[in-house]
């Protein structure tokens, strides 16, 4: 009862398959990262505004959805990392995440990534590995005018329009790009 109003929560050590967080009622910040989860449930986390959760074994999300990995109702979520996971995302809408600032899906199985309502972005990684033979072939960035950060590093991008950004950081290594215009970043 004492840990209903813990908004920031960080785990860390031991290897864990599953955690019950419906404790936590006004939890903000979950980091949970390295520990071997598999399960993530964060359906009862009305509060939740960022959710770090890479490097896991996670086969299951839940987010109190009834469609699949439905963003809808997190719509204040502002941080969402869930790069290096066991089971690879082949798609994902974040499009209902009209607050994200920072999106991190490093290491999946996308081909693309719709990205046009997230127009509050700073910073976006999408890495891929090079010894993949995936990785995004498309990408509109062409809405998200306040990005500072983006990481797009051993992709399948044959093509990248990027125009009038102030960016602070930029790797495009390892794609299939041969020109690209930096001429008003």
């Amino acid at each position: 009862e004492k840990l209903i109003n813990v908004n920031i929560l960080e785990v860390k050590g031991k290897k864990h398959n599953n955690f019950n967080f419906s404790t936590f009622k006004k939890l903000e910040y979950l980091d949970i990262n390295k520990v071997g989860i598999e399960t993530l449930d964060v359906s009862a986390l009305e509060h939740l505004k960022s959710i770090k959760a890479n490097d896991n074994n996670l086969k299951e999300i839940k987010f109190n959805f009834t469609n699949g990995l439905d963003f809808t109702k997190l719509t204040s979520l502002k941080h969402l990392d869930l790069s290096d996971q066991k089971e690879k995302l082949k798609n994902i809408d974040i499009m209902p995440l009209v607050n994200l600032t920072e999106l991190k899906l490093e290491r999946h199985n996308l081909k693309k990534l719709d990205l046009s309502k997230n127009t509050e972005l700073l910073s976006l990684s999408l890495d891929n590995n090079k010894e993949d033979d995936m990785g995004l072939t498309e990408i509109d960035l062409s809405n998200n005018k306040k990005l500072t950060a983006i990481y797009l590093k051993e992709n399948k991008l044959s093509e990248l329009k990027l125009k009038n950004l102030l960016l602070s950081g930029l790797n495009i290594h390892g794609n299939r790009l041969t020109t690209i215009d930096l001429s008003t970043v």
